[in-house]
């Protein structure tokens, strides 16, 4: 793929992100968008997280970078895809003891069912979406109750 000069310029430049961050464009991308160009771009914040963001995996257009649209975790609502989202709910069922058994039906990004197991329980269910798990913290409902009926006592 032959680099134009005004895209060899363009590599190098340094955008800020909302949460602090800094995107330094560090090449082009092989991935085609219609007429142009996408960059490749390093988030001094993201790129920390190899697993969840790869190098080379955040990517761009010029035009999206000067308005500041921001293409990483920074931004206020990230589009994750599903190899990211899967590592984000592992990483969540870690913190509380679950094991992640896959995803329920046709995958809808954020509103996919999830299939947990609770190691403490041995119960296993499929009623908790990707964005009740991950931000509102909806966890084993057999647990759940079993807290409900010891509080009415």
């Amino acid at each position: 793929m032959k680099i134009t000069r005004l895209q060899r310029e363009f590599i190098g430049e340094q955008f800020h992100t909302p949460k602090g961050g800094t995107l330094t464009v560090t090449g082009v991308s092989p991935i085609k968008q219609g007429r142009g160009a996408l960059f490749t771009v390093e988030c001094s914040v993201c790129s920390a997280d190899a697993e969840l963001w790869p190098s080379g995996s955040i990517i761009a257009s010029k035009g999206h970078l000067i308005k500041g649209v921001v293409p990483c975790g920074c931004t206020r609502s990230p589009r994750w895809t599903q190899d990211q989202f899967e590592i984000l709910v592992k990483r969540k069922c870690e913190e509380k003891g679950y094991i992640f058994q896959g995803f329920v039906g046709e995958y809808k990004g954020a509103f996919t069912y999830l299939r947990l197991h609770n190691l403490q329980n041995d119960n296993t269910w499929e009623t908790t979406t990707i964005t009740s798990f991950l931000h509102i913290g909806t966890g084993c409902p057999l647990e759940a109750r079993l807290k409900q009926k010891q509080q009415a006592v």
